[in-house]
């Protein structure tokens, strides 16, 4: 990957609701940047409207284990010219297994796999694509309900 020459903003709009154990989320946002021309494949890639559509699951009261599932369909199109030229818009198909580890001292770690594919191919959207990691999140310090210093 070699970037882009010029400067690119992307500004989203995200938003996200809990249901008990289902999460659920969804961005829109755009990719604002010069038009990016490549001699490879015809492309001619300006701005873009992204989209992002995600859904996870905690299987924890279920499977009496901390265990997460996690569905994520995300692409993009052409701002100006959504339906021109196919190899300018494209989707994939995203899904995750999550195990939260007890780290203890308000710190969560949680390891992740997964894998996706393509659903509507285009530059930037892979055939097959795997994925493994680890997220780490601090919790906030509990709050003294009582102001009493405990």
């Amino acid at each position: 990957y070699f970037g882009e020459r010029t400067l690119t903003f992307t500004p989203e709009f995200a938003g996200s609701r809990r249901f008990s154990d289902l999460t659920v989320a969804a961005n829109l946002g755009a990719r604002l940047r010069r038009g990016v021309a490549d001699d490879v494949g015809s492309l001619d890639a300006g701005h873009e409207v992204i989209f992002r559509a995600a859904a996870r699951y905690d299987y924890e009261k279920i499977a009496a284990a901390p265990l997460s599932a996690d569905l994520t369909w995300e692409g993009f199109t052409q701002l100006t010219s959504p339906f021109e030229a196919s190899n300018t818009r494209g989707s994939e198909l995203l899904a995750a297994l999550g195990y939260l580890l007890d780290a203890g001292n308000r710190v969560n770690v949680k390891l992740f796999v997964g894998g996706g594919f393509g659903l509507q191919p285009a530059y930037s959207i892979p055939d097959y694509r795997a994925l493994a990691g680890i997220t780490v999140q601090r919790q906030p310090a509990p709050q003294d309900q009582h102001d009493d210093g405990r």
